[in-house]
């Protein structure tokens, strides 16, 4: 039986308000409902629809005196780093690919050391109180299964970030030996194939661009 393969559009394209739980178990979830449901979230187009009867955490963090555009620069800061870390030790790089500033809303892309995508999609939103908190959704393209990579790391994620929110900024993301995902050791060589090359166009593209910088 082939694998469930994503589409791209579908995994860069998320709407929290109509996103539905997948039939595969390779996704995790992050949602502030406590906050949503009392009345908090100051951005009144957010909602949050059938996702929310699978949502792994319901409680997201809340960063007071802190506003969602300023978070989301510290998450980007964040994000560098993780880059930079995973790029040190030769594994699958981290790219932000589409971002909506208008709400607040980007998608990045994980690569596995094989070459495999992740897509983690994470929003940004006020609270009433002057804090801000986020809606993240992190799944993979390919296959039905994940060995809970992507809530390892959304997990790790999330502790190394509100570490360095409360030291301000003096921690740098650690990196986890990944395990074979998505079932990738019977996933089949052309798939294998099509995805190295992609990482292959992807990482020349990088290259170029951090000699650029």
């Amino acid at each position: 039986m082939p694998f469930p393969i994503a589409g791209k559009k579908i995994l860069q394209n998320i709407d929290f308000a109509t996103l539905a739980p997948p039939i595969t178990d390779n996704w995790f979830c992050v949602l502030p409902l406590e906050r949503l449901d009392s009345g908090m979230i100051v951005e009144k187009d957010f909602s949050v629809g059938p996702l929310r009867e699978k949502a792994q955490i319901t409680n997201a963090p809340f960063y007071p005196n802190t506003n969602a555009t300023t978070l989301s620069q510290k998450y980007a800061e964040f994000m560098v780093l993780e880059d930079k870390n995973r790029k040190l030790n030769n594994m699958g790089r981290t790219s932000l690919i589409t971002k909506d500033e208008s709400l607040q809303k980007y998608c990045y892309r994980q690569r596995t050391k094989m070459g495999f995508p992740d897509y983690i999609t994470i929003r940004f939103l006020n609270t009433v109180d002057g804090g801000s908190t986020f809606a993240l959704y992190s799944r993979s393209k390919i296959g039905n299964g994940d060995l809970g990579v992507n809530k390892k790391r959304i997990t790790r994620w999330l502790e190394q970030f509100n570490a360095l929110m409360t030291s301000g900024g003096n921690v740098e993301p650690t990196i986890n030996v990944e395990p074979l995902t998505h079932t990738e050791s019977t996933i089949s060589s052309e798939t294998i194939q099509a995805e190295q090359n992609t990482v292959g166009a992807e990482q020349t593209t990088i290259e170029k661009v951090e000699v650029e910088v």
